[in-house]
This record gives C-alpha cells, sequence and structure tokens, in this order.
C-alpha cells in the first residue's frame, strides 16, 4: 500500500558534503570533485535510472553529472571571490573581508536533496513519468537543474533528487540562490505537488497518498521517523542507533493503539483508498508488524487473549511462526467489521457492494457523511434559481471577436450555464471548444454585476483560464489557503 514519505534537504559544506559526492552516491557512479581532488566511488552500488532534467536551452555540460556539479562548487568559490575580495588598505577590514570570504566557502550549500518513497504498485516506466512530471514541474520549470536517481529497493523504492540551488540564466548560474523553493511556505506546496503528481499515477490502482501529517489527518497511529542507510547499517551490525531504536517503540506503540482502537486501521486504510476490500486491511496490519518478533507477540497475544508481558518474554520463541500471521491478520479483521459496520463512529464502515472478484467493498462512515453533505448541497443549489443572468449580447460578442459564430450547441451550453438552478455542469472531450464558450459565460456573468473566478486542481490548468477566459484564477488549494487566512 502506498504511503507518503517526502524528506527535503541540503548539501552544505559546513557539514563536510560535496554535491559530486551526492551525486555519484545516487546514480551509482566514479566522480572526482575536482575542487578537492577527492574520489567518490559508487560502481558497487546497483542503480535503476539516473538522468538530469535540465531547462530548454541548457548547455550540454548542464546534462552531464560529473561536469554538472564540479561547476555548481566551483561557482560558489566564483561567487566568494566576488563577494569578498580583500585588498584593502586598512589592514583590519582586509582581514574581515578574508575571513568572511573563508567562512563563506567553508559553509556554503551548494545542493538541495529530495527523497521520495514512491508507491509499491507503480511499474517501473509509472516511477520514472510520475518522478519527472514532479521534477520538471517544481524545479525545472523555474530554471533549476535537476539530477535524479530511482533505487528499486525490494520494499522500499524511492527516489533521490540532487537539485540546483541556482538557476541557469543563458547558460550560466544566477548569482541570486532561489530563496523562495526553500522558504516553509514553499516547502509545504513542494510536498502538496507530490501529492497531487504521485495520485495521479496511482489512481488506476485506487490508492492514495496525503501529504498532511498524521496529526493534521487525526490518525491515532504516532508517525516513525525516516531512518536512512546510515541509521540502518549501524542496527544491522549491531550497534546502537537513536533513529531506529525510537522508531523501534513507536511501532511497538502502534501495535497497541490498533489492539486498543481497532477503527484506527480502517481509519488509515481509508486515507489511503476511496473504497477497500477485507484484504486491504489484512495487508495493512501485516505490514505494521512486519517481521518484528516483538509486534507479532503483542497482536498474538491481544487477538487470542494471552498476557502481553508474558507473550514479550517470549518473543525470541516465535521465530519461524509468522506463518501464521495471515490468519491473525485475518482474524483481526474480523473482529474489527464486526464491530465497525453499520455504526456512526469515526473509524467505522459500511459496505458499499461487491467488486469483479465478489470480494465485498467497504468505505469509511467519514467518506460517506462527506458525500451525503455534498450531494446535499448540490440538491439545495440546483432547486434554488436566484440568478439572473442574460447571455445573448455575451454571445454575439464573443461571436464577433472570435471572426465566426459559436455552434449550436455551444451557443445551448452557454444558455444552460447561465440559466436554471443556481448550480451548473459543463461536460465535454479535450478540444470540444469548452474554453471557447466559458470566456462568452464569465462575460454574461461579469454583465451581470456578478465577480467570476476560476479554479482547478493544477497550476497549468489555471494558468490556461486566466489566458483564455480573462478571469482571476488560482488552484483549489490557494483558495483554501486564502480563505483559512
Amino acid at each position: 500500500m502506498a504511503i507518503y514519505s517526502l524528506n527535503l534537504g541540503f548539501i552544505s559544506r559546513s557539514e563536510g558534503r560535496s554535491s559530486v559526492s551526492f551525486s555519484a552516491y545516487i546514480s551509482g557512479s566514479k566522480q572526482q570533485d575536482e575542487r578537492t581532488g577527492t574520489i567518490y566511488n559508487y560502481l558497487c552500488k546497483e542503480v535503476d535510472t539516473s538522468r538530469v532534467l535540465a531547462p530548454k536551452g541548457a548547455p550540454d555540460w548542464a546534462k552531464n553529472p560529473a561536469i554538472l556539479w564540479n561547476k555548481v562548487e566551483q561557482f560558489e568559490d566564483h561567487i566568494a571571490s566576488l563577494r569578498f575580495r580583500g585588498g584593502h588598505k586598512d589592514q583590519i577590514k582586509n582581514q574581515k573581508s578574508l575571513e568572511a570570504k573563508q567562512k563563506f566557502l567553508n559553509s556554503t550549500q551548494t545542493a538541495q536533496t529530495i527523497m521520495g518513497a514512491l508507491p509499491v504498485e507503480y511499474s517501473k516506466d509509472e516511477a520514472e513519468a510520475c518522478v519527472e512530471e514532479f521534477l520538471n514541474k517544481r524545479f525545472v520549470s523555474r530554471g533549476l537543474v535537476v539530477q535524479y536517481a530511482i533505487h528499486w529497493d525490494e520494499g522500499n523504492p524511492h527516489f533521490h533528487g540532487l537539485i540546483t540551488r541556482r538557476s541557469l540564466v543563458d547558460g550560466v548560474f544566477s548569482q541570486r540562490k532561489d530563496r523562495d523553493i526553500v522558504s516553509k511556505v514553499e516547502h509545504n506546496v513542494t510536498r502538496k505537488q507530490w501529492e497531487i503528481v504521485a495520485n495521479k499515477y496511482l489512481e488506476k490502482y485506487g490508492g492514495r497518498i496525503d501529504c498532511r501529517s498524521n496529526n493534521d489527518l487525526g490518525s491515532l497511529f504516532l508517525a516513525t521517523e525516516h531512518e536512512g542507510w546510515y541509521a540502518q547499517r549501524l542496527a544491522e551490525d549491531g550497534m546502537y542507533s537513536r533513529i531506529v531504536a525510537e522508531n523501534e517503540a513507536v511501532r511497538q506503540r502502534n501495535i497497541e493503539i490498533m489492539c486498543k482502537h481497532p477503527e484506527a486501521i480502517i481509519q488509515e486504510v481509508a486515507l489511503k483508498r476511496t473504497t477497500f476490500t477485507r484484504k486491504h486491511i489484512e495487508d495493512e496490519i501485516i505490514r505494521r508488524v512486519g517481521g518484528d518478533e516483538k509486534l507479532f507477540s503483542i497482536l498474538k497475544a491481544k487477538v487470542e487473549g494471552l498476557d502481553v508481558d508474558l507473550a514479550l518474554k517470549q518473543a525470541n520463541d516465535n521465530v519461524g511462526s509468522f506463518e501464521d500471521l495471515p490468519r491473525l491478520a485475518s482474524k483481526f479483521t474480523d473482529k474489527l467489521l464486526d464491530s465497525a459496520l453499520g455504526t456512526l463512529t469515526r473509524g467505522a464502515a459500511y459496505s458499499v457492494g461487491e467488486n469483479i472478484n465478489r470480494e465485498q467493498i467497504f468505505a469509511s462512515t467519514e467518506l460517506k457523511q462527506q458525500e451525503d453533505y455534498i450531494i446535499d448541497l448540490a440538491d439545495t443549489l440546483n432547486a434554488r434559481e436566484s440568478k439572473v443572468v442574460d447571455s445573448t449580447e455575451a454571445i454575439k460578442a464573443r461571436g464577433e471577436e472570435l471572426g465566426f459564430i459559436l455552434s449550436d450547441e455551444q451557443n445551448a451550453a452557454v444558455h444552460h450555464l447561465c440559466s436554471g438552478g443556481d448550480i451548473r455542469i459543463l461536460n465535454g472531450k479535450a478540444g470540444t471548444g469548452k474554453t471557447t464558450l466559458l470566456k462568452a459565460v464569465a462575460e454574461a456573468y461579469r454583465a451581470a454585476g456578478y465577480q467570476v473566478q476560476g479554479t482547478s486542481f493544477q497550476g497549468k490548468a489555471v494558468e490556461i483560464m486566466q489566458q483564455e477566459i480573462g478571469i482571476q484564477c488560482k488552484t483549489l488549494d490557494s483558495f483554501k489557503h486564502y480563505w483559512e487566512k
């Protein structure tokens, strides 16, 4: 089942990091940092895909990682030389300038990093298409250069991105860093953009991810912290890792929460799927237990009414008994659905029929209540006729502007949208002239004294509407943010 995980950071010299080193690591290649002479060799690492995405018109060197990141590192040195020239006659000022230059050289951030979990449902082609669409829309469109790599680790497919801090302007790096893209507001926009693009490719699998935190989602489960390869290596070698230790404690606590509040599982599955089957619930239970003996022991004790403390003491004896996990997950799901079906409590479920495999399909009560509320609003608007909009002049003016008369079908659509109930819907395939006639609709409403606004899930659609219809437009997220403010 897909999960949301997106982490952003920086390559900073103050931490002893180099963009050349990170490029070699994520791509599984061998590169030399020309600035320091250090060679980074990660040829032993298997990497499925590694590419550079550059703005249109970028020079060839920007598409070669070995050259690109050396130029990035060298450009920071160039900026230091421009800003801190030294050479003052005043020895004190000269010394301060040299010290500031050294401080800049030792602490500058040369690149931005990003790492995201890829839904396990994706094929490799879908993963590449999704990652490239996201990175192009979010970063390359701003003139930034991005190198990305996909690591198809079993059970943990993910991607890494290495992003320049400076945009390319006429084939050279800008002297100004793109500081907006790393601001807190834009950080949240980046997280939301990944959710939107990833869900576009997840739609056919019936799943979805959500960029909001567990707390914002109302989840009862506690969030774990991303461990990373270094923390996992420490744990595998029997050494202490704070992150791994804290995550283990969180996972144990989450199993206890699951057993005490079984409705939390339905709530969790419903956050990722509009509808789900009992197998999806079982899979979520199995995923949370994994191969951990302690978590398995807690679940078994809770399901079979055993003493939890005694079960934990016997945890090591459970090795090899994990074939019993599907049975326990099934039994726990039965218990959960028995108590959750037909109630109106948070985390409850209701049946919505069967799929083609004759498996019962469920949805959360919260979703049903949301759906009922939206339908009620739509019915109310449809029954109310409070607008008076004459579209005749707008249609005529639109025809004169275009140099041809709107078709009978387009005329009928304009009249439909300007008359009748307070909610009207226009549905049509791409290229059938919806945008053309919507300009006439917008003019008709404006002439009647209304303020006309446009919106869409996607920023590109908003841009097109604003340009072609001539109305103020914002994305739905922007409107939501504006209204909340």
